[in-house]
């Protein structure tokens, strides 16, 4: 049996390696990216660092288990990339994922609020920068328009109809 992965990028204008301060530390990321500034880096590592992605992934995990090779715009697999997008269609109504919409501006700014409250009273200054710069560019990049999108030819999301059912 074949596996196939399909992956929807809805922020596919921002980069695989969005800032995050818990993995920015990271010592294997550290070095991932001085390798990738002294041109060390092999092609398929350096794809971490592109400032885009694809709209769409389509991996046969059986064949290519790191998901390297893209087959979403193959066109010998274009009826499975349409079963695909069906079944996350409906399986994102029929779960209510709140990832089908982007977050309201005010949203975020009190989600962030109540974050930045709890990162400032455990008193790590220099993490608390961290923090506020990622929030920053990701208000950043909203105001550049590089906030949630589909696929060419997906412009519409299926209508929020349907509650979750139990799990």
């Amino acid at each position: 049996m074949v596996g196939i992965v399909n992956i929807r990028n809805f922020l596919p204008n921002r980069p695989y390696l969005q800032p995050c301060a818990c993995k920015d530390g990271k010592s294997i990321l550290i070095a991932l990216r001085e390798w990738n500034a002294a041109g060390k880096l092999s092609d398929t590592p350096k794809r971490l660092f592109r400032e885009t992605r694809p709209p769409e992934e389509l991996y046969d995990i059986n064949a290519d288990p790191y998901e390297i090779n893209n087959l979403a715009g193959n066109p010998k697999y274009a009826k499975k990339l349409k079963e695909m997008r069906s079944r996350l269609d409906k399986w994102m109504i029929e779960t209510d994922d709140k990832g089908r919409r982007p977050e309201f501006a005010r949203m975020f700014d009190s989600d962030m609020a109540v974050y930045l409250g709890a990162m400032k009273r455990k008193g790590d200054p220099a993490h608390l920068k961290v923090i506020q710069d990622n929030i920053a560019l990701m208000k950043k990049w909203a105001a550049e328009g590089k906030q949630a999108r589909l696929p060419r030819g997906r412009e519409c999301l299926p209508p929020i109809t349907k509650k979750a059912d139990k799990l």
